[in-house]
């Protein structure tokens, strides 16, 4: 690869950083040449001093260091100038503390024992660190690490476990290789300081290796199907620290006896992927969880859709903390009602497939009666925008209730979308005087809405839906 130092290299290839290490642990690059002395007064980053040099090469980071060493990017290159620099760079402890281990990857399929010579770089790298706190990313490749491979890879992360604070074990974009025993070099090593995680390769038991209690934030998508909620209800309860948590839930397979209760005390932040998942199973599931301090729900589904059910949206309306929920399902009106009238804390709403709005309850968000807090709304408008207007601005006038300063209203019509011509010439200059008064307004088609489900408010046009229907198409 270029720009890489190869892997299945002697010592002969890698000089010291230092004294010897007992172990004849080495550097991963080799020491720059030193400049003819007669030279030497002539260049002038010599003369900088050593405080506005550190300044600059933390300013130089774009992102975690990678390892095996990338001699194209910081820091690497910047311990290529000259000897005063690279020990410079090498006592700058914060400069190795975000690292990002390329594992399995081609370099793997020509090393005899790659988990040993990994095992060697990690150890180098990381005593860089001193005793910084690190932030951990291992990209797995097409080949997952084996039990040859796992024993030296532990046994180095054994030693700089207690300053681990944040770790990701991640696959490589555009792979969907399953590697069920991705987190297997994590087993038996404890993180006491591991605040935040997050695996993307697909594994097949995730509780199995996550049993953190000191976990705050998890994201875990790409479980293999045979992982269901029970397996999640599993990993919640040992997790109780959770602040946030991403994840695929599955239709289970097994049914448990006893049907138990969590009780996530810290949880604020759930983000569901609903993977051939039906209302039923949901409603039992959020059943079964405590959640107290909620404030952001999103409801993500599949290519599988959902039927919703009003016993469903009555243990959503149980955590009355929720400032953002985000339903991708079609519901309702009379539940999307529901959900607004007992949910008083809602500053943002997005509901892009749901039925139009019944008339009660945008008359009741236009007095400040429902929803009094909120400032961004997503939702159908299909034949009825002037009712949505309507709503808009007699709220900007309640002494009870907050601006709408974001409103996205999504138009179930063919064609290539709803732009802002299409509308009613009266309905445009209402638009337009919305928008002086500082409400930013977008009219989209419904396959338009796409986008912001999966972004922030306020919404723009930089996604191309008809340019991904046709790359959808080119993959056959």
């Amino acid at each position: 690869m270029s720009g890489y130092m190869p892997t299945d290299f002697g010592h002969e290839h890698l000089p010291n950083d230092g004294p010897p290490d007992p172990q004849g642990a080495a550097i991963l690059e080799d020491p720059p040449p030193e400049p003819p002395p007669q030279h030497q007064h002539e260049l002038s980053h010599a003369k900088l001093p050593t405080e506005i040099l550190c300044g600059i090469f933390a300013l130089c980071i774009a992102g975690p260091t990678e390892v095996p060493a990338n001699q194209e990017k910081s820091p690497w290159n910047l311990s290529q100038v000259c000897s005063r620099w690279r020990q410079i760079a090498l006592s700058q402890h914060d400069l190795w503390s975000d690292l990002r281990f390329e594992m399995g990857g081609h370099e793997w399929d020509h090393c005899s024992s790659p988990g040993a010579l990994y095992a060697l770089l990690m150890q180098v790298v990381l005593s860089r660190s001193a005793n910084r706190m690190l932030s951990l990313k291992f990209m797995i490749g097409h080949r997952e690490p084996t039990k040859t491979d796992i024993y030296p890879l532990a046994g180095c992360l054994r030693v700089h476990a207690n300053r681990v604070s944040d770790m990701s074990v991640l696959e490589h974009e555009h792979e969907r290789e399953e590697h069920p025993q991705a987190l297997a070099f994590l087993k038996g090593t404890s993180f006491p300081n591991l605040r935040s995680m997050t695996v993307t390769v697909p594994i097949d038991d995730v509780t199995y290796y996550v049993s953190w209690s000191h976990l705050e934030h998890l994201k875990i998508s790409h479980i293999r199907t045979d992982v269901d909620i029970w397996t999640l209800y599993d990993l919640l309860e040992r997790c109780k620290s959770l602040r946030t948590l991403a994840s695929e839930i599955f239709y289970p397979l097994r049914w448990p006896n006893v049907i138990f209760c969590v009780c996530m005390l810290k949880l604020t932040d759930l983000v569901l992927h609903l993977t051939n998942m039906n209302g039923q199973m949901l409603t039992i599931f959020f059943d079964a969880l405590r959640l107290p301090q909620l404030m952001k729900l999103d409801l993500l589904q599949g290519e599988e859709g959902i039927s919703w059910g009003l016993p469903l949206t009555i243990a959503i309306t149980r955590s009355d903390h929720l400032e953002r929920l985000l339903i991708d399902i079609h519901i309702p009106a009379s539940d999307c009602d529901m959900l607004l009238r007992s949910l008083p804390c809602l500053v943002e709403f997005i509901l892009p497939w749901g039925a139009v709005m019944l008339d009660a309850t945008r008359q009741g968000m236009a007095h400040g009666d429902i929803a009094p807090r909120m400032t961004k709304l997503m939702c159908g408008a299909t034949r009825s925008l002037e009712l949505h207007l309507d709503m808009l601005e007699a709220r900007m006038f309640r002494t009870n209730a907050t601006t709408i300063k974001d409103a996205v209203f999504v138009f179930d019509v063919s064609g290539d979308g709803f732009t802002f011509e299409k509308i009613q010439p009266e309905h445009q200059k209402r638009v337009m005087e919305l928008k002086e008064r500082g409400v930013n307004i977008s009219l989209v088609n419904w396959n338009e809405a796409y986008a912001v489900t999966r972004a922030t408010f306020p919404f723009t046009r930089s996604f191309d839906w008809r340019k991904m229907v046709e790359m959808f198409q080119s993959w056959g």
